[in-house]
């Protein structure tokens, strides 16, 4: 299901691009410098969040015990914290390999064209596509939501208001932050994938 809607969304950006991109680009280089620059720091503090949470995931992933609980809970623990840690990871990787290869040019940037690419730029000023803040915050929110459920809300709020915040500042059109969820979304799945064939086969392992 989740793959789905990551599928969808991709395919969404399509139109996006040609409808949405260079219309709401311009509406957004129009806000008060003010605006602009609270948009990039709440990007910045929220990538750190972001992150952060990351960081905590590989610690618990990697955690032997967990004082005062069974053994059921601790590896309970360590496998949700190893979804986060790794999705994270692939999503930031893959992200930032795709963002120097594809060489999209950022709307930030002067006289951008949202369809002027420069492949295997390496230049961050063609580093829009996809956005790594926006995979990262999709392979946190998704990744975490499933452990707990009951913050699933809150938790989409804060990532799309991440993504809101990275189109806002100029860094991003708003087809890369939708293709950067997308693909997050998308290492979640995957990981989820691995990590279940993982447990199965170390259950097979003790039969």
């Amino acid at each position: 299901m989740r793959c789905a809607g990551s599928i969808v969304l991709a395919a969404m950006t399509v139109p996006a691009a040609i409808f949405v991109d260079a219309p709401l680009a311009a509406s957004a280089a129009k806000l008060p410098s003010w605006l602009a620059a609270g948009a990039a720091t709440v990007s910045a503090t929220l990538g750190v969040l972001g992150l952060a949470v990351a960081v905590v995931a590989v610690v618990l992933s990697l955690a032997p015990s967990v004082a005062g609980h069974s053994v059921r809970v601790v590896r309970h623990t360590a496998s949700a914290a190893m979804l986060v840690a790794v999705s994270a990871a692939a999503s930031l990787d893959s992200a930032g390999l795709l963002k120097h290869v594809v060489g999209r040019i950022r709307p930030s940037t002067q006289g951008a064209d949202p369809w002027r690419f420069e492949l295997m730029a390496f230049d961050d000023d063609f580093a829009a596509w996809p956005s790594v803040q926006a995979a990262v915050a999709a392979a946190v929110v998704l990744s975490v939501s499933m452990r707990l459920p009951r913050c699933r809300l809150p938790l989409l709020i804060v990532g799309v208001a991440a993504c809101l915040a990275r189109v806002l500042a100029g860094a991003h059109w708003p087809s890369d932050v939708m293709s950067g969820w997308a693909l997050g979304a998308a290492m979640v799945a995957v990981t989820q994938l691995g990590l279940a064939r993982r447990r199965q086969r170390r259950g097979a392992g003790h039969d």
